[in-house]
C-alpha cells in the first residue's frame, strides 16, 4: 500500500509545478524558489497556510470509490488533486494527505477503506441475486413472458385455435 508523505517532503513536486510556482509568486513578495528552500530549512507556517487555502480553491475531484456506510447506504470516498499533489477525502474520516500520484492515492484509498468497499459490493452482490430470483420465477401461463396472461386470446390457458378454422355455424351470410 502507498503510505501518504508529508507535504515538506514533497516540496520538489510543488517547485517542478508551474501553476503552483505562478500563484505562489503572486502571492508572495520573495523569489519562489527561495521560499520553497526556506521551507525545505524548517520555515513552514506562512508556505503551509498559503498552500492550504490555494489547495482548497484550486482542488479538482479525480476520482471516486463508493463504499457502504454503516446504515445502510453508501458513501463516496474522494481523491482530488491540487497542482501535483493528491489527497483522500470521505466523510467521517481525518483527510489523508499527500500523494504524488492519483495511482498511489488510489491505492491506499482501496486499502485503506477495503472493509467498506468490500460491504458495499457484497450488498450489489446480494440485490443482484435477489433480483435475479425475482425474474426466475414462473407466472403461472405457458407463452414464456412474465406477463401471467398466456397470449391465445382465451381464458382457459390452453392453445389458441388457428386462425383458419372454422366455426360450427358460420357460414356466408346471404
Amino acid at each position: 500500500m502507498s503510505e501518504p508523505k508529508f507535504l515538506d517532503d514533497l516540496i520538489p513536486l510543488l517547485r517542478a509545478s508551474k501553476p503552483v510556482m505562478a500563484a505562489c509568486r503572486k502571492v508572495f513578495d520573495v523569489y519562489t524558489p527561495d521560499l520553497l528552500q526556506n521551507v525545505e530549512d524548517g520555515d513552514t507556517d506562512e508556505f503551509f497556510a498559503w498552500w492550504e487555502e490555494w489547495r482548497q480553491r484550486n482542488c479538482k475531484e479525480v476520482a471516486h470509490i463508493e463504499a457502504a456506510a454503516p446504515d445502510g447506504e453508501a458513501f463516496v470516498i474522494t481523491v482530488h488533486q491540487a497542482g501535483p499533489l493528491f489527497w483522500i477525502t470521505a466523510p467521517e474520516f481525518s483527510d489523508i494527505e499527500y500523494f504524488d500520484s492519483l495511482k498511489a492515492a488510489e491505492d491506499h484509498a482501496q486499502c485503506e477503506f477495503e472493509a467498506y468497499i468490500d460491504e458495499l459490493e457484497q450488498r450489489q452482490l446480494a440485490a443482484d441475486e435477489e433480483d435475479d430470483d425475482e425474474d426466475d420465477e414462473d407466472d403461472g401461463d405457458d407463452d414464456g413472458d412474465d406477463d401471467g396472461d398466456d397470449d391465445d386470446g382465451d381464458e382457459d390457458g390452453d392453445v389458441a385455435p388457428a386462425a383458419d378454422a372454422e366455426k360450427p355455424g358460420a357460414g356466408p351470410v346471404g
